[in-house]
């Protein structure tokens, strides 16, 4: 996903999918201070570590390092059916959130 400020994703789908890695998710591997809106997910998610349905890994992102400047990241309206499996920080949905991050009116329903 692009920083803070500079993309907003709306209307996301993916199928069927198998990802094998680290930060991984249905959708992005990682939010980084990003909008991601009225989306969905299915499938097959694996991962080592930060692995979900929808989202890997979400925390605020700042161009400049400063805190004043922090953009949170959100997440809004989505949901997950995903098969998710992996080492630590698993998630139906999210795998590992920050301080800040706010996620409204989603939910994950698939086997973790």
């Amino acid at each position: 996903m692009s920083p803070a400020g500079t993309s907003t994703h709306s209307g996301m789908t993916t199928k069927e999918g198998t990802a094998l890695a680290g930060s991984m998710g249905g959708l992005p591997g990682s939010n980084l201070g990003g909008t991601i809106t009225d989306c969905w997910s299915t499938g097959v998610v694996q991962g080592g570590y930060f692995s979900a349905g929808l989202i890997g890994k979400m925390t605020p992102y700042s161009p400049s390092g400063r805190v004043e400047q922090l953009t949170m990241a959100t997440v809004a309206s989505c949901r997950s059916t995903a098969s998710v499996s992996g080492d630590q920080g698993i998630g139906g949905l999210v795998g590992w959130i920050s301080d800040g991050s706010k996620i409204s009116g989603s939910g994950a329903a698939g086997s973790v």
